[in-house]
């Protein structure tokens, strides 16, 4: 009794800090994986305000945005009510 109770301790200790070490390892990839996602954002980031920056030099035209659906009705009604307020 009193071996297997010599034995079983170590066994388990020996289990509980490879699982904690294991926990570990995992936690520091996960960081690594984060930190190098946060990186290629920045870095993207960089590259739309340095192309942007390029094209305002240029005098490149801005493209228009396009109109929603709702924003069309709403033109559409205003500009009806102007044809229909202006004298004939």
């Amino acid at each position: 009794m009193l071996r297997s109770f010599f034995v079983l301790i170590p066994l388990l200790s020996l289990s509980l800090s490879l699982r904690a070490q294991d926990d570990r390892q995992r936690a520091s990839a996960y960081q690594e994986a984060q930190s190098a996602l946060l990186q290629a954002r920045k870095q993207q980031r960089r590259d739309v305000l340095r192309e942007t920056l390029k094209a305002q030099e240029q005098d490149v035209p801005v493209p228009v945005r396009q109109l929603s659906p709702l924003e069309k009705a709403q033109l559409r009604e205003q500009l009806r009510q102007q044809r229909q307020d202006s004298p004939k």
